[in-house]
C-alpha cells in the first residue's frame, strides 16, 4: 500500500517502518530520503534480503547492513557495494547461506580455499563460480561431490580423472560417470560401481566396458533397460538377457532376435511384464504356454499375442 501513498508518507519513519517489516522490498516505494535511513534499512533487509537493492548506495557499502542482508538471502550478495563483494566475513556468510552467491563475489574471494568449500557444501553448482585454481583442489573438489555427484561437472579435468572423487560421485549417482574424465570411464572398479547404483550408467562406460560380462551383468540386475547400452555380444548373452527381463521384461525389446526366440527369456519376461509379448519373436507369440503365462500375469497381454 505504501506504494499508494503520499510522498510525505512514503517519507515517515514509523509508517515506512510498518511496511518493511511486514515486506522488506516495500523500500522501493520508500522516498529516496528515507532510503538512506540506517534502521528503516536494517529492518528491511533483515526481513528479505533482496532489499537491498532498494537501498541507498551509502547503505550498500554499510557492513551491518550488508551482513544481515546476506544472511537473510545469501544472493543478495549482488547489490552490495563492490567493497562488500571483497570481504571475507561478508562474502562467506553470503555462500553459507547460498553456495550460489559466491557467482557475486570478486575474484580474490573466489579463489579462496574457505569460502569456496563453504560454497560447495551448501550447494554444490558453487564449484561453477569458483576460480579455476580451485576446481582442482583435492579435498575441496570431495566435498562438493559428496554434497551432489553431478559437482564432477565442473571440476578440473584433473579432478575428474581421480579414482576417489570420481568413485565417490558414482557411489552417490551412478550417472555421474557422465562427468568423469575419458580414461576413468575405462576403470573396471569405477564403472563397476557406478552401474550398481544406476544401471543406465552403462552409456557412459568405455565401449570396453559395455562389453564385460561382469559390468553388463551388474547393470541389468539394477535396471534391466540398460541392456539397451550393451555391446551387441551382451545382448546376444542368454544370462544377460535372462537377468535383464527378470528385472524388466520390457528389456526383451533391446535382446537380440535370436534371445527374442528364446521360450526361457521371453517366458521370463512377460511373467516380469506382460507386454514385453510385443517384443517377442513371433513364434513365441503362438506358444499356448507363454501367452497363459502372459494373459495371467495381464490379461491385456492377449492383445500382443498371435491371432
Amino acid at each position: 500500500a505504501l506504494h499508494y501513498a503520499h510522498d510525505d508518507m512514503k517519507n515517515n519513519y514509523d509508517i515506512v517502518l510498518s511496511a518493511v517489516n511486514q515486506n522488506g522490498k516495500a523500500l522501493n516505494y520508500a522516498h529516496a530520503d528515507i532510503k538512506r535511513n540506517y534502521d528503516i534499512v536494517l529492518a528491511a533487509v533483515k526481513q528479505n534480503g533482496w532489499a537491498l537493492q532498494y537501498a541507498h548506495g551509502e547503505m550498500k557499502k554499510d557492513y551491518d547492513i550488508v551482513l544481515a542482508a546476506v544472511e537473510q538471502d545469501g544472493t543478495a550478495l549482488d547489490y552490495a557495494h563492490d567493497d562488500m563483494k571483497n570481504n571475507y566475513d561478508i562474502v562467506l556468510s553470503a555462500v553459507k547461506q547460498n553456495g550460489s552467491a559466491l557467482c557475486y563475489a570478486y575474484s580474490d574471494m573466489k579463489n579462496c580455499f574457505d569460502i569456496v568449500l563453504a560454497a560447495v557444501k551448501q550447494n554444490r553448482r558453487a564449484l561453477l563460480f569458483a576460480h579455476d585454481d580451485m576446481k582442482s583442489k583435492y579435498y575441496l573438489v570431495l566435498a562438493a561431490v559428496k554434497n551432489k555427484s553431478s559437482a564432477l561437472h565442473y571440476a578440473h579435468d584433473d579432478m575428474k580423472n581421480n579414482y576417489d572423487i570420481v568413485l565417490s560421485a558414482v557411489n552417490q549417482n551412478g550417472k555421474a560417470l557422465n562427468y568423469a574424465h575419458a580414461d576413468i570411464k575405462r576403470n573396471y572398479d569405477i564403472v563397476l560401481a557406478a552401474v550398481k547404483q544406476n544401471g543406465w550408467a552403462l552409456q557412459y562406460a568405455h565401449g570396453e566396458m559395455k562389453k564385460d560380462y561382469d559390468i553388463v551383468l551388474a547393470a541389468v540386475e539394477q535396471d534391466g533397460t540398460a541392456l539397451d547400452y550393451a555391446h551387441d555380444d551382451m545382448k546376444n548373452n542368454y544370462d544377460i538377457v535372462l537377468s535383464a527381463v527378470k528385472q524388466n521384461g520390457s528389456a526383451l525389446c533391446y535382446a537380440y532376435s535370436d534371445m527374442k526366440n528364446c521360450f526361457d527369456i521371453v517366458l521370463a519376461a512377460v511373467k516380469q511384464n506382460r507386454r514385453a509379448l510385443l517384443f517377442a519373436h513371433d513364434d513365441m507369440k503362438s506358444k499356448y504356454y507363454l501367452v497363459l503365462a502372459a494373459v495371467k500375469n495381464k490379461s491385456s497381454a492377449l492383445h500382443y499375442a498371435h491371432d
